[in-house]
Protein backbone atom coordinates (compact mmCIF):
# COMPACT_ATOMS: atom_id res chain seq x y z
CA UNK A 1 0.00 0.00 0.00
CA UNK A 2 1.13 3.53 -0.65
CA UNK A 3 1.17 6.30 1.95
CA UNK A 4 -2.34 7.34 0.85
CA UNK A 5 -3.64 3.80 1.25
CA UNK A 6 -3.83 2.95 -2.46
CA UNK A 7 -2.33 -0.35 -3.61
CA UNK A 8 1.05 -0.31 -5.33
CA UNK A 9 0.39 -3.52 -7.26
CA UNK A 10 -2.83 -5.25 -8.35
CA UNK A 11 -2.92 -8.77 -9.80
CA UNK A 12 -5.84 -9.71 -12.03
CA UNK A 13 -6.92 -12.55 -14.28
CA UNK A 14 -7.24 -10.31 -17.38
CA UNK A 15 -10.88 -9.48 -16.82
CA UNK A 16 -11.26 -6.52 -19.21
CA UNK A 17 -13.74 -4.66 -17.00
CA UNK A 18 -11.43 -4.89 -14.03
CA UNK A 19 -8.41 -3.92 -16.15
CA UNK A 20 -10.23 -0.75 -17.25
CA UNK A 21 -11.09 0.09 -13.65
CA UNK A 22 -7.47 -0.40 -12.59
CA UNK A 23 -6.20 1.80 -15.44
CA UNK A 24 -8.70 4.58 -14.70
CA UNK A 25 -8.92 4.53 -10.90
CA UNK A 26 -5.51 3.38 -9.68
CA UNK A 27 -3.31 5.52 -11.92
CA UNK A 28 -0.08 5.04 -9.95
CA UNK A 29 -0.59 1.32 -9.42
CA UNK A 30 1.34 -1.41 -11.26
CA UNK A 31 -0.93 -3.98 -12.83
CA UNK A 32 0.24 -7.60 -13.06
CA UNK A 33 -1.52 -10.57 -14.54
CA UNK A 34 -1.90 -13.77 -12.54
CA UNK A 35 0.50 -16.27 -14.10
CA UNK A 36 -1.53 -19.18 -12.74
CA UNK A 37 -4.61 -18.10 -14.71
CA UNK A 38 -2.61 -17.25 -17.83
CA UNK A 39 -1.03 -20.70 -17.71
CA UNK A 40 -4.42 -22.43 -17.29
CA UNK A 41 -5.77 -20.45 -20.26
CA UNK A 42 -2.80 -21.36 -22.50
CA UNK A 43 -2.92 -25.03 -21.47
CA UNK A 44 -6.61 -25.24 -22.35
CA UNK A 45 -5.99 -23.68 -25.76
CA UNK A 46 -3.06 -26.03 -26.36
CA UNK A 47 -5.24 -29.07 -25.61
CA UNK A 48 -7.81 -27.74 -28.05
CA UNK A 49 -5.39 -27.04 -30.92
CA UNK A 50 -2.61 -29.64 -30.54
CA UNK A 51 -3.62 -33.26 -30.98
CA UNK A 52 -0.29 -34.90 -29.96
CA UNK A 53 0.26 -35.29 -26.23
CA UNK A 54 4.09 -35.24 -26.41
CA UNK A 55 4.05 -32.12 -28.57
CA UNK A 56 1.79 -30.41 -26.03
CA UNK A 57 4.33 -31.02 -23.26
CA UNK A 58 7.13 -29.50 -25.34
CA UNK A 59 5.02 -26.48 -26.27
CA UNK A 60 3.85 -25.87 -22.71
CA UNK A 61 7.45 -26.08 -21.51
CA UNK A 62 8.48 -23.52 -24.15
CA UNK A 63 5.54 -21.32 -23.10
CA UNK A 64 6.60 -21.56 -19.44
CA UNK A 65 10.06 -20.34 -20.46
CA UNK A 66 8.42 -17.31 -22.08
CA UNK A 67 6.22 -16.69 -19.07
CA UNK A 68 9.04 -16.91 -16.51
CA UNK A 69 11.89 -15.28 -18.41
CA UNK A 70 14.15 -12.86 -16.51
CA UNK A 71 14.71 -9.99 -18.94
CA UNK A 72 13.82 -8.55 -22.33
CA UNK A 73 16.59 -10.25 -24.33
CA UNK A 74 15.71 -13.63 -22.80
CA UNK A 75 12.05 -12.95 -23.55
CA UNK A 76 12.76 -12.53 -27.26
CA UNK A 77 14.86 -15.72 -27.34
CA UNK A 78 12.13 -17.66 -25.53
CA UNK A 79 9.43 -16.42 -27.91
CA UNK A 80 11.62 -17.47 -30.87
CA UNK A 81 12.04 -20.94 -29.35
CA UNK A 82 8.28 -21.19 -28.81
CA UNK A 83 7.73 -20.18 -32.45
CA UNK A 84 10.14 -22.93 -33.55
CA UNK A 85 8.51 -25.58 -31.32
CA UNK A 86 5.06 -24.62 -32.65
CA UNK A 87 6.06 -24.75 -36.33
CA UNK A 88 3.57 -27.59 -36.99
CA UNK A 89 0.82 -25.86 -35.00
CA UNK A 90 0.83 -22.25 -36.19
CA UNK A 91 -2.65 -21.54 -34.78
CA UNK A 92 -1.41 -22.22 -31.25
CA UNK A 93 1.60 -19.93 -31.65
CA UNK A 94 -0.60 -17.25 -33.23
CA UNK A 95 -3.00 -17.45 -30.28
CA UNK A 96 -0.23 -17.22 -27.66
CA UNK A 97 1.61 -14.48 -29.50
CA UNK A 98 -1.42 -12.28 -30.22
CA UNK A 99 -3.22 -12.93 -26.93
CA UNK A 100 -0.28 -12.85 -24.53
CA UNK A 101 3.28 -12.20 -25.69
CA UNK A 102 2.64 -9.08 -27.78
CA UNK A 103 0.07 -7.23 -25.63
CA UNK A 104 1.46 -8.29 -22.23
CA UNK A 105 5.21 -8.51 -22.81
CA UNK A 106 5.95 -5.98 -20.09
CA UNK A 107 3.71 -7.72 -17.58
CA UNK A 108 5.01 -11.21 -18.40
CA UNK A 109 8.70 -10.44 -18.23
CA UNK A 110 9.89 -10.53 -14.59
CA UNK A 111 12.77 -8.11 -14.88
CA UNK A 112 10.92 -5.32 -16.66
CA UNK A 113 8.75 -4.02 -13.84
CA UNK A 114 10.68 -2.96 -10.74
CA UNK A 115 7.56 -2.65 -8.59
CA UNK A 116 6.67 -6.28 -9.19
CA UNK A 117 9.94 -7.58 -7.74
CA UNK A 118 8.99 -6.70 -4.17
CA UNK A 119 5.47 -7.99 -4.74
CA UNK A 120 6.71 -11.40 -5.90
CA UNK A 121 8.05 -12.08 -2.43
CA UNK A 122 4.49 -12.20 -1.09
CA UNK A 123 2.03 -15.04 -1.49
CA UNK A 124 -0.23 -13.93 -4.35
CA UNK A 125 -2.81 -16.73 -4.07
CA UNK A 126 -4.90 -14.74 -1.61
CA UNK A 127 -4.63 -11.55 -3.64
CA UNK A 128 -5.53 -13.41 -6.81
CA UNK A 129 -8.64 -14.88 -5.16
CA UNK A 130 -9.70 -11.46 -3.91
CA UNK A 131 -9.20 -9.86 -7.32
CA UNK A 132 -11.18 -12.59 -9.05
CA UNK A 133 -13.95 -12.23 -6.47
CA UNK A 134 -14.04 -8.46 -7.04
CA UNK A 135 -14.06 -9.05 -10.79
CA UNK A 136 -17.12 -11.29 -10.54
CA UNK A 137 -18.74 -8.82 -8.18
CA UNK A 138 -18.25 -5.97 -10.70
CA UNK A 139 -19.60 -8.15 -13.50
CA UNK A 140 -22.65 -9.09 -11.39
CA UNK A 141 -23.32 -5.46 -10.52
CA UNK A 142 -23.12 -4.44 -14.18
CA UNK A 143 -25.56 -7.22 -15.14
CA UNK A 144 -27.97 -6.21 -12.36
CA UNK A 145 -27.75 -2.59 -13.46
CA UNK A 146 -28.46 -3.54 -17.08
CA UNK A 147 -31.44 -5.69 -16.01
CA UNK A 148 -32.84 -2.79 -13.97
CA UNK A 149 -32.46 -0.43 -16.93
CA UNK A 150 -34.24 -2.89 -19.22
CA UNK A 151 -37.00 -3.44 -16.65
CA UNK A 152 -37.48 0.30 -16.16
CA UNK A 153 -37.61 0.93 -19.89
CA UNK A 154 -40.22 -1.81 -20.30
CA UNK A 155 -42.30 -0.34 -17.44
CA UNK A 156 -42.28 3.14 -19.01
CA UNK A 157 -43.44 1.74 -22.36
CA UNK A 158 -46.41 -0.03 -20.74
Amino acid sequence: MTFEGNPQVIVSDRDLTLMNVIDNVFLDCSHLLCRFHIHKNVQAKCKMLVNFFDARDVMIEAWENVMYCEDESTFTDCVDRLRHVCISWPLFFEYVNESWTIPYKKILCKGMDKSSNAFRKHNIKHVCFIVIFISYLFTSLIILFMLNVITLSQCTRA
